[in-house]
């Protein structure tokens, strides 16, 4: 189980590692695409993943798996998922509809994330 949930760490490391890098290099398409008017809020969540990378990258590699450093993962998995259905409920920022439905692709991609590294942790 340790190690399912290992690889289930470094693939949401992997899957934010390409979000974060695609929101700050491809962020004046990004914002096109979405019908936004500014690009900082996009560099600035891109900058924010890179930063919750470093921390799944450590909890994943470390020696012994901190079951309380997975939890926090969880939760902020949780915490996107969340946010995010929020934003598009109240149409937070009145993003185009295609950006609507690649927001909420990502959220459902974060909550299998989420639902896979809840599932083993509560093996372990």
């Amino acid at each position: 189980m340790e190690n399912q949930l290992r690889s289930t760490l470094k693939g949401n490391a992997l899957f934010s590692l390409g979000s974060g890098l695609s929101l700050i290099l491809f962020s004046d398409q990004i914002m096109a695409f979405l019908a936004i008017t500014s690009t900082f809020p996009l560099k600035l969540i891109g900058f924010g993943l890179l930063f919750f990378v470093l921390f799944l990258t450590y909890v994943a590699y470390k020696n012994k798996l901190n079951k309380s450093l997975v939890y926090t993962i969880i939760a902020q998995d949780i915490a996107w998922v969340i946010t995010s259905i929020i934003i598009l409920i109240f149409d937070a920022f009145a993003i185009s509809f295609p950006g609507k439905s690649v927001m909420f692709l990502i959220a459902m991609i974060v909550s299998v994330f989420a639902l896979r590294q809840y599932t083993l942790y509560r093996r372990l």
